[in-house]
Parts: structure tokens; C-alpha cells; sequence
């Protein structure tokens, strides 16, 4: 079984994070650094989740009422 850490974001998470997601592109939308400084100021939660210490995956959490969307 794989050990795993969830985390909250880190600015050193940053290249790892926008690396995932356009990876995953178009599954998911595309992201820049100026959409993740959005989710970083307005996110309920933005964790990621490391194995052997490298960030594998993130969640974004939004609540109702923020300006993205």
C-alpha cells in the first residue's frame, strides 16, 4: 500500500501543481499562474497530496460567493 500526506499549498507546490493540471488538460480547464494566485486567495482548502515526497494531485475547494466561476 502507498503511503500518502495530504498537505495544505505551498508556494514551492506551485510548478508541481500547474504541472498536474496541464497534464490533465481538458479534463480539467487550463491553469496559469494568475488562476492558481485566484484559487490560493479564494479557496476554501487547496491541498495536495504527496508520495514519497512529491506532489501527486491537488483539490480545489470553492465556496459559494467567490469570484471564480
Amino acid at each position: 500500500m502507498t503511503t500518502f500526506t495530504v498537505r495544505d499549498f505551498d508556494e514551492s507546490d506551485r510548478p508541481a501543481v500547474l504541472a498536474i493540471n496541464a497534464a490533465n488538460v481538458p479534463e480539467v480547464g487550463g491553469m496559469d499562474d494568475a488562476k492558481l494566485d485566484t484559487f490560493v486567495a479564494e479557496a476554501a482548502w487547496l491541498p495536495v497530496v504527496e508520495v514519497d515526497g512529491q506532489v501527486v494531485a491537488f483539490a480545489v475547494f470553492l465556496t459559494e460567493g467567490t469570484s471564480y466561476g
